[in-house]
């Protein structure tokens, strides 16, 4: 869930699937999302308005991801239209397939989370910062196999871990919140 202006049609997007009644969301982290780019930004990208340029090519997440949501909305905020972003349609499946493609000169940006760019030797400019959460049914929060993995992620092992992937932050790592109050700004 994006942090700040994006949040409620995200939220909208991802009430169609969710019962309030059944689900609980269990917060993971706070990460963010933002361009790859080459190391040491070899073609000025400033910014997503860069996007619209002619000589920059872009390679896109698949249609019906978080991360695509993301994109697509923030181009929108920023007024380009992605019929005249070169490689829009070109997509991946992964944020490291994003990075990949970056990283081999396929293209001149892509957008994902940034320890991504960071493991293929890419800058990033961040965009968004979001809570990752996972939705659970919340009758089987007492039963294995999540009581383990709600042990583990509360667990300082597990938070240590996270805390070492820059732009990942564990703070609420295994909180549980309601569907709502997840959904909202002050969820987490």
């Amino acid at each position: 869930m994006p942090r700040g202006e994006f949040r409620a049609v995200c939220a909208d997007k991802y009430r169609q699937w969710l019962d309030p009644q059944r689900h609980v969301l269990v917060h993971l982290t706070r990460r963010k999302q933002g361009l790859f780019l080459a190391k040491g930004n070899p073609k000025g990208i400033g910014g997503l308005t860069d996007l619209a340029r002619d000589d920059i090519r872009f390679v896109n997440r698949q249609h019906g991801s978080g991360t695509r949501m993301l994109i697509d909305l923030a181009l929108r905020r920023v007024g380009v239209d992605p019929d005249r972003v070169n490689g829009y349609a070109s997509t991946e499946l992964t944020h490291s397939a994003i990075a990949a493609f970056v990283a081999s000169g396929m293209a001149d940006v892509g957008f994902g989370v940034e320890p991504a760019a960071h493991h293929f030797g890419l800058d990033f400019i961040p965009i968004v910062d979001e809570d990752y959460y996972f939705a659970c049914d919340r009758a089987r929060l007492e039963r294995e196999p999540l009581t383990t993995v709600m042990s583990v992620m509360r667990g300082n092992a597990f938070r240590q871990s996270v805390a070492h992937l820059e732009g990942y932050d564990p703070g609420d790592c295994g909180k549980l919140l309601e569907l709502e109050a997840g959904l909202e700004e002050s969820g987490a």
